[in-house]
């Protein structure tokens, strides 16, 4: 039961841009791929504010509880059930939720 979690009704996604060049090694454009990574769930957004550990403070939109780590800066998408997205943004707070092996990230 550690590190599994019981109520993940989203999917947690992260997008990660390629950039494409041709055969002579001129950038042609770029493209994005989503990778998925675990489930998870929303938890309340009642933080108005928080700070980083450099100082910097921040508005999160949403607080997302998963089952694996996520890199700051990373881009994730948050996905429903029936497909339809949940939210999306870049991660400014990552923290290990608790004993069970949960992970808070701040969106």
């Amino acid at each position: 039961m550690f590190g599994e979690m019981v109520y993940a009704p989203h999917k947690l996604y992260v997008r990660r841009s390629e950039k494409q060049y041709d055969d002579f090694g001129n950038f042609v454009g770029k493209s994005d791929k989503e990778d998925f990574l675990c489930g998870c769930r929303c938890d309340d957004a009642g933080v108005r504010d928080a700070i980083t550990l450099n100082g910097e403070r921040f508005f999160p939109s949403y607080h997302v509880v998963c089952e694996k780590p996520v890199a700051l800066g990373a881009f994730v998408v948050m996905y429903r059930a029936d497909g339809n997205v949940r939210g999306e943004g870049k991660v400014v707070k990552v923290a290990e939720a608790n004993y069970f092996g949960l992970f808070q990230i701040w969106i």
